[in-house]
């Protein structure tokens, strides 16, 4: 669904204050600001900002420049800051609109900065301020999702289909509902949807996508060929993706040279390509080599990445100091953090306690809590096998 322009709303404001409370001038400066953030040249309009706050310090206006400040984060993808802008603006006397928005978009923050809880909120306080379609879309389009991050995912799947119900032509919408039905095994669902899809050849393509890591993280390796056959990737951007996808299913069959041999068609200031790189390098021994990929994307902007390369840290640390790595990685197991990463957390735990069995069964039946792909199943299923057989209990095992 398109975004709802509010810039009526805001140009309206300068009417409506009143006379002897701005002048003639104040209100065109700040009609100057609005034009420049519908331009979407948002380093002058922050400029002109500043100089607005100076000049009028004590306007009407600037409870709305601080909304506007928190629409330039969100846009830029600052979630933080626009957490910080957003927060002071959900007690203020705005617009109605502007009410509204303000709410949304604060949730749209806080569930990027994984806030799940207090995005949901947010959104309980949006569904009090509005009933037009674009904020009941939006708020059930992402309370689906923190719906999906919190693993609830039949209450998901009913926001899914509220907001479905409104437009379903929606892109975004569509590879998020396609993502979940996947994730709840309603295969047949998803590709119904993805064929409904098929004139739309972008959002087609980031469901192949999906479709493809869905069948790796079943270990269906052979459907994987055969429908990359009927559905070749069509540019360079989609063949890269395909690759860095291929190279994973090579690196769960231990076919390094296949992988290898896959990363040198991809650029190599890739961060997943490094990411596998540096696994490569791992199990050829090549271990300082690996641990300064690991350590350098502990950083990375995408934080699923940073999360994996700084366990792979951990575990080389383990190495030389093994009871530093467990306390490092206890400590970032007390860290609010998704459930399906805490299980990930758990497997890694598991492997650095395998000197003591009994310490490394827990964890590894902590790990079997948590959803986790078909290959890391089958990897906590013969932990726990392994640590029963090591402590002499051969029946359980």
């Amino acid at each position: 669904m398109k975004r709802k322009s509010l810039l009526m709303s805001l140009l309206i404001l300068s009417l409506l204050v009143p006379l002897f409370s701005a002048s003639f001038r104040e209100r065109d400066d700040y009609a100057y600001i609005i034009e420049l953030y519908d331009m979407q040249d948002y380093a002058e309009a922050l400029d002109e900002m500043d100089y607005f706050v100076q000049t009028y310090p004590d306007s009407e206006f600037r409870d709305y420049l601080d909304y506007i400040k928190a629409n330039i984060a969100l846009a830029q993808a600052d979630y933080p800051l626009a957490e910080e802008l957003y927060k002071p603006l959900t007690t203020k006397s705005l617009h109605a609109d502007i009410t509204a928005d303000v709410s949304l978009n604060y949730a749209i923050a806080l569930f990027q900065n994984g806030k799940i809880n207090e995005a949901l909120k947010a959104l309980r306080n949006l569904s009090r301020q509005s009933d037009h379609p674009y904020y009941i879309f939006n708020g059930s389009l992402l309370r689906g999702k923190c719906y999906q991050a919190l693993e609830q995912y039949l209450s998901a799947e009913h926001e899914y289909s509220k907001a479905y119900a409104i437009d379903s032509s929606d892109s975004e919408l569509n590879l998020e509902y396609f993502k979940l039905l996947l994730r709840i095994d309603h295969e047949e669902n998803a590709m119904n949807l993805r064929a409904q899809a098929e004139m739309d050849t972008l959002l087609v393509t980031n469901m192949n996508f999906q479709w493809l890591r869905h069948l790796l993280q079943n270990q269906r390796y052979d459907e994987m060929d055969s429908f990359l056959e009927e559905n070749p990737p069509l540019d360079g951007e989609s063949e890269t993706i395909v690759n860095l996808i291929l190279t994973q299913k090579d690196i769960q069959l231990q076919d390094y040279p296949r992988a290898q041999a896959r990363l040198e068609q991809i650029d190599s200031h890739n961060s997943q390509a490094r990411f596998f790189q540096a696994l490569i390098y791992k199990h050829e021994g090549e271990i300082a080599q690996a641990d300064s990929i690991f350590r350098e994307l502990t950083t990375d902007a995408d934080p699923q990445l940073a999360f994996f390369s700084y366990l792979e840290h951990l575990q080389i640390v383990h190495l030389s100091e093994p009871d530093k790595a467990r306390q490092l990685l206890q400590e970032y197991i007390d860290t609010p953090m998704p459930g399906n990463m805490k299980g990930y957390q758990y497997v890694c735990m598991a492997a650095l306690e395998a000197g003591d069995p009994q310490k490394a069964l827990k964890h590894w039946i902590q790990a079997k809590d948590y959803e986790l792909p078909m290959d890391m199943l089958d990897r906590v299923q013969i932990g726990i096998a392994d640590a029963y057989l090591r402590m002499g209990q051969k029946p359980l095992a």
